[in-house]
């Protein structure tokens, strides 16, 4: 969403996390634990809701309370829909050169928690069970990569960040850790 807003408005919000998780009950968002359908489902309760609020009004709590606050929602921030992205990594290559992509991995693989750089080869399979942020992609060391922001802090990987190899083989071209199985992104 800030990515997609900050391209659309040229404004870098930072958006409530929170807003999201106490006043989104769709089913399948499951409080944001990877669910398969969570992504689509808060960007349409988002294009419901008018858009959203500001980390500032509706700071992050790290609770599942159910407790929706009122807060001023930051105009421009509602969506006009959700696109999904192919299954493929062409075309999750073609999304990501417009904007963020976010996208569900598998990130089950030993060593993932304890990763502190370079380009990661590993593929962990096709578990899908961590929601990433696809910002951008390169080439390091004879490698193509997605350049792939992670929900863990500055502390982890590469400042928050983690390089997954692409253009592998496998799973059927969806990629690494099935990067292109289920990736979204807003409408502005």
């Amino acid at each position: 969403m800030e990515g997609a807003f900050f391209i659309k408005t040229g404004n870098l919000t930072a958006f409530s996390q929170q807003n999201i998780l106490n006043c989104d009950h769709h089913q399948y968002d499951n409080w944001c634990h990877g669910t398969w359908y969570g992504m689509d489902s808060a960007f349409s309760w988002i294009v419901e809701n008018g858009g959203l609020c500001t980390e500032k009004d509706f700071p992050y709590r790290g609770n599942n309370s159910t407790q929706c606050a009122p807060c001023s929602k930051v105009r421009g921030s509602k969506p006009t829909g959700v696109r999904d992205v192919g299954k493929n990594e062409a075309a999750l290559l073609a999304a990501v050169a417009q904007q963020p992509v976010a996208v569900v991995i598998d990130a089950s693989c030993p060593g993932w928690m304890q990763y502190k750089g370079g380009v990661w080869s590993k593929d962990c399979g096709t578990k899908l069970d961590h929601a990433v942020l696809v910002v951008g992609y390169g080439h390091d060391a004879g490698k193509d990569y997605w350049k792939v922001k992670n929900s863990m802090g500055v502390e982890w990987g590469e400042r928050g960040y983690i390089r997954l190899e692409r253009g592998l083989r496998g799973q059927g071209g969806r990629g690494i850790c099935d990067i292109a199985a289920n990736a979204s992104f807003p409408i502005f």
